[in-house]
């Protein structure tokens, strides 16, 4: 999965908006950590179970976010974990996904380019292969 992922121009990281609960889940972040440590510089975000939620405006803005505050997505800076330097990431940093905001080095991967954020609710189909009534708001 490793070397398949090391040749891709862009990421899918599934979030379940069903568990949101104000901050994002351990797996995400370790998703993205694992996205960034593989130099993957788009990522689209696909904030599922929107149906559970009722479709919320503000839950999806809140996911969005949470997911842009984290330090891949900070002043175009590079991120690496809390540690230093990419040549000592343990696994514990990894799992915590204690990275932070850190000027870029020599040898050190970019920030994210960009990131895509799309409502759906798989289940329904709602945005899934065509736009969803249920969610006027987004025009993506």
């Amino acid at each position: 999965m490793v070397t398949a992922a090391s040749h891709v121009d862009a990421a899918l990281i599934l979030i379940d908006a069903s568990r949101f609960s104000g901050e994002l889940l351990p797996q995400t972040k370790r998703h993205l950590y694992i996205t960034w440590l593989l130099g993957i510089s788009e990522v689209v975000f696909a904030v599922n179970k929107m149906d559970r939620c009722g479709y919320a405006h503000e839950v999806f803005e809140n996911i969005k976010e949470k997911c842009l505050a984290l330090p891949g997505f900070v002043n175009n800076r590079t991120a690496v974990p809390d540690s230093g330097t990419a040549s000592n990431i343990t696994c514990h940093d990894c799992l915590q996904n204690s990275f932070t905001s850190h000027s870029g080095q020599a040898g050190q991967l970019p920030a994210f380019r960009s990131a895509h954020f799309v409502p759906v609710s798989a289940l329904q189909g709602e945005n899934v292969c065509s736009s969803s009534g249920l969610m006027p708001w987004y025009d993506g």
